[in-house]
């Protein structure tokens, strides 16, 4: 006789839409004698099942049945345009490989990815730099730069059928992203995910983040052609969901966290970083000036509609923004570097690459010494350029110095 869980996936796999627990129970007992307990039990199953989520608060559905049609953005970084491959976040990974996360082991699945304009191929999970990853190899790097790529695009992944694993991909320039469309996107996962941790039916101190994942891919957040940008951005620059140590969600809804979030790094030294923020969005008199109001309050009167997308990005040079959204792809939360110490990493590595490109060598204790500041900037080593270093193209003496950018 199978078991409740066995049944309970069984239906759902088969079932055309979500189904209640009563309609669980009905078709249960088509499969096996059931008891007294049977409602305890096919409850327990449908905890236990990852693939079993919810997409109301009595209504269940199959993950990879939910995921098909979904569309979810992947911002590209260089290191995987060179390699080929993706660093999958839990979203993405729980939409390639939906059964991963029932025992957190390694996937035997093979998927099939179309990409647009370009051939077909297997993809297959594997972990680059100690993070899973989708290994696509040198058809999907050649397919990119021969779209004219790079690591500021983003690749957009569409769901074609989840169930038998088949992916189309289609590369999306910078530059043709629908900001405010985008931004309205971005609004939207940000309160789905906080209705989510909200009602979570276990009442857990933080809700793990790859069962947020599964219930933003089952309630339809990832539907429409215009997906939202990488979810852990997303959360930490829109959200009142906090991540506690890369495991989980909970909320924190103190209204000081939205102004913390304005800038792109959090530490002790961001209050004048903070006050940049508060007077870019004209919310503060000039440098020197008291407040015009307390930032709690202009914050909890303020349209978020009147709000940029990241407060003040406009206060750094390019190269220390796409360090941000690099930690931000490999470690949401974490803490990051300074615009003034970003720099000064930057530039003793600047100065050993200089010396290795004029000597054609280092010494073993100079080439330890680059690539433990590669690795602080999140960078390649053997893949560099100097817009990643904020090094001109062509140096020039008339140049402001890097510390002035």
């Amino acid at each position: 006789m199978p078991s409740y869980a066995e049944c309970v996936a069984t239906i759902l796999q088969q079932a055309d839409q979500p189904l209640s627990l009563d309609e669980l129970l009905d078709q249960v007992g088509e499969l096996r004698e059931v008891g007294a307990g049977a409602r305890t039990a096919a409850s327990r199953a449908l905890t236990h099942l990852f693939q079993a989520v919810p997409v109301s608060r009595d209504r269940y559905g199959w993950l990879p049945k939910l995921v098909t049609g979904s569309y979810i953005r992947h911002p590209l970084s260089d290191h995987e345009v060179k390699r080929g491959f993706l660093m999958l976040d839990e979203l993405e990974h729980a939409a390639f490989f939906p059964e991963f996360f029932q025992d957190h082991a390694r996937s035997k699945r093979a998927i099939r990815i179309n990409l647009l304009d370009g051939p077909s191929l297997s993809g297959t999970a594997y972990v680059e730099r100690r993070t899973w990853s989708l290994h696509l190899g040198e058809e999907f790097a050649h397919w990119v730069d021969r779209l004219g790529g790079t690591g500021n695009d983003c690749i957009i992944i569409h769901a074609d059928d989840a169930v038998q694993g088949e992916y189309t991909l289609r590369l999306q320039p910078h530059e043709m992203r629908d900001l405010d469309e985008l931004k309205e996107r971005n609004f939207q996962l940000a309160m789905a995910a906080e209705a989510i941790v909200r009602e979570d039916r276990r009442q857990r101190a933080l809700v793990p983040t790859w069962d947020l994942a599964a219930g933003l891919l089952a309630r339809g957040i990832y539907q429409s052609t215009t997906p939202p940008d990488e979810v852990h951005a997303v959360l930490y620059h829109f959200s009142q969901l906090v991540l506690e140590e890369g495991e989980g969600y909970k909320l924190e809804p103190e209204q000081k966290r939205r102004i913390e979030r304005l800038t792109p790094h959090r530490n002790d030294r961001n209050h004048d970083a903070v006050d940049s923020a508060m007077r870019f969005l004209g919310w503060l008199e000039k440098d020197g000036d008291e407040p015009t109001e307390d930032w709690l309050d202009v914050f909890a009167e303020a349209d978020l509609d009147d709000i940029d997308d990241f407060g003040a990005e406009e206060e750094y040079c390019n190269a220390y923004l796409r360090y941000l959204d690099r930690v931000s792809m490999a470690e949401p939360g974490a803490e990051t570097l300074s615009h003034r110490d970003f720099h000064l990493v930057a530039a003793e590595l600047e100065y050993m690459l200089a010396l290795e490109q004029e000597f054609d060598d280092l010494l073993p204790d100079q080439i330890d010494r680059k690539l433990m500041l590669a690795e602080r900037l999140l960078l390649d080593p053997e893949a560099i350029s100097n817009e990643d270093l904020d090094i001109p193209d062509n140096p020039d003496y008339d140049d402001p110095p890097f510390w002035e950018n």
